[in-house]
């Protein structure tokens, strides 16, 4: 087979790989997995394309050194003491007092 029998291959992972990265842009103003879809669309591209193996290892290794500095972060906060400000407390609503619906309150001498 020939150089022919490769075009269509190209020509289809090419569009696929614009598509993923349009779909990336896209998600990252709206709800879905941009950085993702943008990642899957380099890695498709990388395969034909120098440009866009760069650009996969230069994003990849931004990702990864953003989520260094995040675990770095979070072990410098618990290490200090700090809460941890994405984290709930357990917040004792109205109906956890003595007069739970269901329950009689029997610390009341009147209680019946």
């Amino acid at each position: 087979m020939g150089t022919y029998g490769h075009v269509p291959r190209l020509v289809a992972e090419t569009v696929i790989g614009w598509a993923l990265i349009a779909a990336g842009l896209v998600m990252l103003v709206t709800p879905g997995p941009g950085v993702v879809a943008l990642l899957a669309g380099l890695a498709v591209l990388a395969r034909h394309y120098r440009w866009a193996a760069w650009v996969k290892v230069w994003a990849l290794a931004r990702v990864h050194d953003t989520a260094a500095q995040l675990r770095a972060h979070r072990v410098a906060r618990r290490a200090s003491g700090d809460p941890d400000p994405g984290a709930t407390r357990s917040d004792p609503g109205p109906d956890d007092g003595p007069d739970r619906a269901g329950e009689r309150d029997t610390s009341s001498p009147t209680a019946a």
